[in-house]
């Protein structure tokens, strides 16, 4: 029998030279080669490894071996026939194993994923008319076919798209004619908004180290929005070009590093809004419109790329911002779509000294994918697209021939390919692709066809697709150019007429009845005073452009008749509005406390201070200690989560009960804020006198607000 077999061997030449292995080895080894060209999921193959393992008659048994070997020798034929670098073809039975139609392999079989792999992201990498348009609007076909309640963004710079408009059932937006404002969701508070963005925009646009005057800049839009909403009546919202008026109103920026950081941040800004209202109006598209279907954004008119990033930092945030709160999720709900994304989100670059890096995109798009938002993005630069983008992707598609090294380089790391395969990727034809997604049942590269689209029909004029805007879309208007409201007085008892919201001009007459006797200029000082509450004397000369003597006449005159309290913190004088004037104007009180108006001025002013330190995390102010109802002035919490009280000072009173209550707290320091360097250094002489407890006295520290100003000024600079 032994030399029965061996003469099958030499006949069929199953093995070559090595005759001498036994008939399981022989089979082993069939099988791994089936595995290694995806044979072993053919029923037929799986039938002939069964009968060889299990067979007791060694006729059938070598028959099933023979014919093993044949079919592993026609799949080496028809490979060298038809050579292919990706070969061995993915199994029809793994690649039926979806309801989305991404591509057809080259043999045929269609591969279909799970429409919720989208949800991980996917990256279309090809040169112009390689079929990139082609596979998106299948792709849009294939999900709303599979879940139509998903909704499709899709952002298009070249106007590809609106043509199949129809055919997606989609509505195109034309960007030239929309306008959008900073206004968030309903469940985000609006200045938390405002404040969490600015910080993403500038590292986008390379301001790294311009964040602070942005934000300072953005409080101040926001102060007078307050004022303008107030003045009007109106519901207005707050935009980008508000923020970049405001710039030239931010504090101690005529020199040093501060004024070179404000021209930057002007100059970024200015690319950013250019010459069109797209990022300028008093109020703008309705986001939650825009995200509640299917939408195209036709942004033809967009030429800047950094207008361009801009703007999809815009939709990737307000969208998170949207999500923020919503529960966790693993199925699609909705789906964004760049085109051309080395326009959208690349990386900043080398600008005004920001060194090109990781953007805030890949945290903003990897928390947007746990809500069900997916983000597919088409580029003909890979190389150029925000690092975080490839590495938090699961699945990309190759089409066409791509070169250049940057970019194969790319595209061989994320699909783990070998020298013979990247070559592959340069030879592609139109349409041809190469599909890499293990977050499937496939984890090998597919390679095959994009599925045919045809052309979409050409519109006659009567037919043009509509992008015509009815978001109620409001121009944008100058915060400060407020109308003077005409004042009508119904009987002469009319005693509370409606306050005035609007700064006093130089030649106005008085607007309010108590102002009666109060010279313009002293309206001007205290209106300047409500909305600059932080200012020194100086900075308010020069913001007003009056004289010294003539803003010291009118000071002198507000602070007689009680509209303004003259306080000095060392060397500063500082100018603080009382309730009196708050009141006349309309405005809250920001620093209304139980203590004296003084004393929650100054609490207030340190506050400011304190929340401009890099240092510093979170400030709050009045802030409970225990059950007897004390409480801290300021609490300051770092970032390495360190607690730290300060106890605000104007005079030597009640020192030992502010010291006292902080005695079984866990703060890590506690400071004394005196008004100026004297009285520090009495504090520190009654504490020294005094019989505290160590541990307690250990962690008491002393300074003045002079002290205080120098160091914010100091970490400005740097």
């Amino acid at each position: 029998m032994h030399e029965q077999n061996s003469s099958f061997e030499r006949r069929f030449g199953l093995f070559g030279p090595n005759l001498r292995i036994g008939p399981d080895q022989r089979v082993q080894q069939l099988e791994q080669q089936a595995r290694e060209t995806n044979l072993i999921f053919r029923k037929d193959i799986q039938t002939l490894l069964k009968l060889a393992y299990c067979a007791s008659d060694p006729v059938i048994r070598e028959s099933a071996i023979c014919r093993l070997k044949i079919a592993a020798d026609a799949y080496r034929v028809e490979k060298i026939r038809a050579p292919d670098a990706f070969k061995p073809y993915g199994p029809e039975y793994l690649l039926k194993q979806g309801n989305v139609h991404l591509m057809t392999q080259m043999d045929g079989v269609r591969w279909l994923i799970p429409v919720d792999t989208l949800l991980t992201g996917a990256i279309l990498v090809g040169p112009q008319q390689a079929g990139k348009s082609r596979c998106i609007v299948n792709l849009c076909l294939e999900v709303k076919k599979a879940n139509p309640n998903i909704v499709i963004t899709i952002i298009d710079p070249k106007g590809t798209y609106r043509y199949y408009s129809r055919l997606l059932s989609a509505r195109c937006v034309d960007l030239s004619r929309t306008s959008f404002s900073l206004k968030g969701p309903d469940n985000i508070p609006e200045r938390d908004f405002f404040l969490e963005f600015i910080p993403p925009l500038c590292d986008t646009a390379g301001l790294i180290y311009s964040v602070e005057l942005v934000n300072e800049a953005t409080l101040i839009a926001l102060r007078q929005l307050e004022s303008w909403r107030q003045a009007t009546g109106k519901q207005g919202e707050l935009s980008l070009k508000d923020i970049y008026v405001a710039l030239s109103l931010v504090e101690d920026t005529s020199y040093g590093r501060r004024r070179d950081y404000r021209q930057a941040a002007q100059t970024v800004i200015h690319r950013i809004l250019a010459e069109k209202s797209l990022f300028a109006c008093r109020r703008g598209i309705s986001m939650e419109r825009l995200f509640s279907s299917d939408m195209i954004l036709d942004a033809r008119s967009l030429t800047d790329d950094m207008q361009c990033r801009a703007l999809a930092l815009f939709l990737l945030y307000w969208r998170f911002q949207q999500c923020r709160y919503a529960p966790e999720s693993n199925r699609l709900a909705h789906l964004l779509i760049f085109d051309d994304a080395s326009r959208w989100l690349g990386t900043a670059g080398d600008q005004f000294g920001a060194a090109s890096r990781t953007s805030p995109l890949g945290h903003i798009v990897a928390l947007l994918r746990a809500t069900g938002t997916g983000v597919v993005v088409a580029t003909q630069l890979p190389a150029f697209l925000d690092p975080s983008l490839p590495a938090l992707s699961r699945s990309m598609l190759a089409i066409g021939p791509t070169s250049g090294s940057q970019h194969l380089k790319v595209i061989s790391d994320f699909m783990s390919l070998d020298k013979e395969k990247t070559q592959a990727i340069t030879t592609l034809s139109t349409r041809e692709v190469v599909g890499f997604a293990p977050g499937t049942v496939v984890k090998t590269c597919i390679h095959g066809w994009v599925p045919f689209i045809e052309d979409p029909p050409v519109l006659t004029p009567d037919k043009q697709v509509d992008e015509t805007c009815d978001f109620d879309i409001e121009p944008w208007q100058n915060l400060a150019d407020i109308p003077a409201p005409a004042v009508q007085w119904t009987s002469a008892e009319t005693k509370s007429p409606a306050p005035a919201t609007i700064a006093p001009g130089a030649g106005q007459q008085s607007i309010h009845p108590a102002f009666e006797g109060l010279s313009a200029n002293a309206q001007r000082v205290v209106y300047d005073c409500i909305n600059y509450a932080w200012s020194a004397v100086s900075a308010r000369v020069k913001r007003l452009g009056m004289s010294g003597r003539a803003f010291e006449e009118a000071q002198r005159e507000a602070c007689t008749k009680g509209f303004l309290i003259r306080s000095s913190a060392g060397q500063t004088l500082y100018l603080i509005p009382t309730e009196k004037a708050f009141e006349l104007f309309g405005v809250p009180l920001p620093y209304k406390r139980a203590t004296s108006l003084e004393h929650a001025f100054y609490v207030a002013l340190a506050a400011f201070l304190l929340q401009k330190d890099p240092r510093y995390k979170s400030v709050r102010t009045e802030v409970p200690l225990n059950k007897t109802g004390s409480a801290s002035d300021i609490v300051t919490v770092s970032h390495d989560g360190r607690m730290e009280a300060w106890e605000v000072c104007l005079g030597t009173s009640h020192l030992l009960a502010n010291a006292t209550k902080y005695k079984n707290t866990a703060f890590a320091k506690i400071t004394f804020l005196a008004r100026d360097y004297e009285l520090a250094t009495a504090i520190k002489s009654f504490f020294k006198a005094s019989n505290l407890d160590p541990d307690l006295l250990a962690r008491i520290q002393y300074m003045h607000f002079s002290q205080l100003l120098r160091r914010q000024r100091r970490l400005s600079l740097y």
